[in-house]
């Protein structure tokens, strides 16, 4: 165990910091006693530095797992400008820089290393891993890996289930902000987690305000929209197309707006989220590739264009506004009927027949990429990770595996139907969420839409 002396100088040094916030000193102190660690903390809560403390001091290199590009990238580049030695290998790296990043990797030059899900599958990478000393083992955003999670990433379980089984005697730490009881269970057993410390924070975000209005014609809620907008200092708007937010953002353009999402190029989407955080840019339409690990403090006002996909993914968003506890944040969902039926549409993804799915797994198996199952065969890339990840879990046969898939879309349109029944909640919306994630609340919170 490091003395308390040295943690709160690292604490200072790097951060500029005296204090921790509650619970993180206890989650430092277990994950330096080299205990395998499940952590569940608000967004906002300081989850990074919960593992990014500890990586300086511990001997040896931290390896971080990250689902988002954009996560990683912000990531080390705050690490960076602290002059915390950290380095990410993603496919926006090209192959020069990469065998750079490699020779320095074998000189221990780092202290944390990033990696996509992708690039962790490389049997070179995971051969370079054996020759250096890792320290620990860190999933970011770890729901990523529970099929019963809002935001199941087939590649992301892939791989913890492949380092795990050539990495097994490293300590592992998991966190996230959003989880269910079911998702948790999940994900500890994928990881084989032992006896880990589990730490679960309250889900409350008692400065962000809840508020849902529903319309009957886009006038009107467009009319709302940029009402909220021209109250507001720094707005991000949640919409469910690429296609979407950037119309959406040429409509609200006077308010200083722009658009993020996973379509951009890698400058774009650096050059825009640097400038929403420096305050240049005012108003940002994003889909939810834009959040993930992104730190923003100042965001006052969340705004979901259209219906979120599940309880989860909902709060989570939401939970980008007021990461400064001192903001009175204030979030909403803007819905009509229409705005329902698109989020159902994206949602249920049709089944693939018997014939379909038999050419599927004849592709997976001549290891075929998946761009060219998917062009070839005409299906999306949802329902190829699917079938691949239930074909590397049992081999199982074509009925078994079409049983498997309407067993995860029945899971998500589930979810969203909670979600559904959350918008027409005629109670406070806050002990609703709460509840959600089994956690006890009093009946009125007098911050939503219900009990204000």
């Amino acid at each position: 165990m490091k003395s308390t002396e040295i943690i709160y100088q690292t604490l200072e040094k790097y951060w500029g910091f005296s204090q921790f916030r509650t619970p993180q000193d206890q989650i430092i102190k277990n994950i330096l006693d080299n205990k395998d660690c499940f952590i569940i903390l608000a967004t906002g809560g300081g989850k990074s530095l919960c593992y990014q403390l500890p990586a300086i001091i511990k001997e040896g290199i931290t390896i971080v797992i990250s689902p988002l590009i954009a996560l990683m990238e912000d990531q080390v580049k705050g690490l960076n400008d602290k002059d915390i030695k950290a380095v990410y290998l993603n496919r926006s790296i090209n192959s020069s820089e990469e065998k750079s990043i490699y020779k320095d990797i074998e000189k221990n030059d780092y202290k944390l290393l990033y990696f996509s899900p992708e690039k962790l599958q490389s049997l070179k990478i995971q051969s370079l891993l054996k020759k250096i000393n890792i320290s620990m083992i860190v999933f970011d955003e770890v729901h990523c890996l529970s099929q019963w999670g809002h935001d199941f990433r087939p590649d992301y379980k892939r791989v913890a289930e492949s380092i795990k089984e050539n990495f097994n005697d490293i300590q592992v730490v998991g966190l996230t902000a959003t989880l269910t009881e079911k998702s948790q269970k999940d994900i500890i057993e994928t990881l084989k987690l032992k006896n880990p410390f589990i730490s679960k924070s309250s889900f409350d975000r008692e400065n962000i305000y809840l508020g849902i209005k529903k319309f009957w014609t886009i006038y009107g809620k467009l009319k709302y929209l940029k009402f909220l907008v021209s109250n507001s200092k720094k707005t991000l708007i949640y919409c469910s197309s690429r296609l979407e937010t950037e119309k959406m953002s040429k409509k609200l353009s006077k308010y200083n707006s722009s658009f993020y999402h996973a379509g951009c190029s890698s400058e774009f989407r650096k050059n825009t989220q640097e400038k929403f955080k420096v305050g240049q840019i005012n108003c940002l339409f994003a889909t939810t590739a834009f959040g993930m690990g992104i730190d923003i403090s100042d965001i006052d006002l969340v705004i979901y264009w259209n219906c979120a996909s599940s309880i989860e993914d909902y709060y989570q968003g939401i939970g980008r506004a007021g990461r400064d506890t001192s903001i009175q944040a204030k979030s909403w969902v803007l819905y009509n009927s229409n705005d329902i039926k698109i989020q159902k549409q994206i949602l249920d993804i049709e089944i693939p027949d018997y014939k379909l799915v038999n050419k599927i797994v004849d592709s997976l198996e001549k290891k075929e990429s998946n761009n060219k199952i998917k062009n070839t065969l005409k299906v999306s890339e949802s329902i190829i990770n699917c079938i691949g990840l239930i074909l590397e879990n049992e081999k199982e046969n074509t009925k078994q595996i079409i049983e498997q898939l309407k067993i995860i879309q029945k899971n998500k349109m589930n979810k969203y139907n909670y979600f559904k029944k959350y918008l027409n909640y005629k109670g406070c919306k806050r002990k609703f969420i709460l509840s959600y994630f089994s956690e006890q609340t009093k009946d009125k919170c007098c911050n939503c839409i219900y009990c204000s």
